[in-house]
């Protein structure tokens, strides 16, 4: 018996057998292929343009979001432009365009462009989902500009929408704020005094302290500076209020 010609004739058999299923295999996944290329331009023809919506109302949402985690990294400038790229963007939620304009001018104020941070925050308090969170900057932005009647008309609305104790601190510091900036030292100072009664409002303590010290009321001036401390100094700067806390201590001492 030929062994090595059944073996060749055997190993010939299994070749054309392993190409004809190779071959069938690649048949089968053009197959496929097409069928899902098909599908593709079926869907898109049906669902294609609302997709391509959907995907570009999601833009501002995106670049909102790589702006918050900006803003929680202390990369205030780069999160500042994203949220100026976001706003010419479009959104699926209108409250997510209203937050992302409420940033942007907060942001805008510490960057020192009271200009442009009034006008975005004014805009932002007309728009439907707006928090009480513009209210102190935009009426501190006021103030900086001059513009007393509008910080004024801006009290009276925040007033309306306080609704924590946190913010009614926050407005009633404001409207001594706005007292001593029309030069009413005796409305603000009575205004202040009400605000660490009724409220512990931190900044309003420190602020009486000043102008106790300047009436020439030290122990009491005192005593207002350190409750200014114990409430946590909210002021970015503490370095002025500790040294006028230090003069004040020594020349109570003498």
């Amino acid at each position: 018996m030929n062994t090595d010609f059944d073996t060749t004739t055997r190993s010939a058999e299994n070749q054309n057998r392993n190409g004809k299923g190779q071959w069938g295999g690649i048949a089968a996944l053009t197959m496929l292929a097409t069928f899902a290329f098909l599908t593709l331009i079926a869907c898109y023809a049906w669902y294609g343009t609302d997709f391509l919506q959907r995907r570009d109302d999601a833009v501002g949402e995106t670049l909102m979001r790589e702006g918050k985690r900006r803003e929680a990294s202390f990369e205030y400038a780069l999160a500042l432009d994203f949220y100026q790229r976001a706003l010419k963007a479009r959104f699926n939620g209108p409250e997510h365009r209203t937050f992302t304009m409420e940033r942007t001018g907060i942001l805008l104020w510490q960057a020192g462009q009271a200009e442009d941070a009034a006008a975005i925050l004014s805009e932002a308090l007309t728009r439907d989902h707006v928090t009480t969170a513009p209210y102190s900057t935009l009426f501190e932005v006021l103030l900086h500009l001059n513009r007393t009647e509008e910080a004024a008309q801006l009290l009276e609305t925040w007033k309306a929408v306080a609704d924590t104790e946190t913010d009614r601190a926050e407005q009633c510091h404001g409207a001594a704020r706005l007292a001593e900036a029309q030069q009413h030292t005796k409305d603000a100072i009575k205004g202040y005094e009400h605000c660490v009664a009724a409220y512990d409002c931190a900044r309003s303590a420190g602020r009486l302290a000043e102008l106790w010290a300047e009436q020439g009321n030290r122990n009491g001036a005192v005593t207002m500076f350190e409750r200014y401390f114990l409430g946590g100094a909210p002021e970015e700067d503490n370095d002025a209020p500790l040294k006028h806390y230090a003069q004040l201590l020594e020349s109570t001492a003498n």
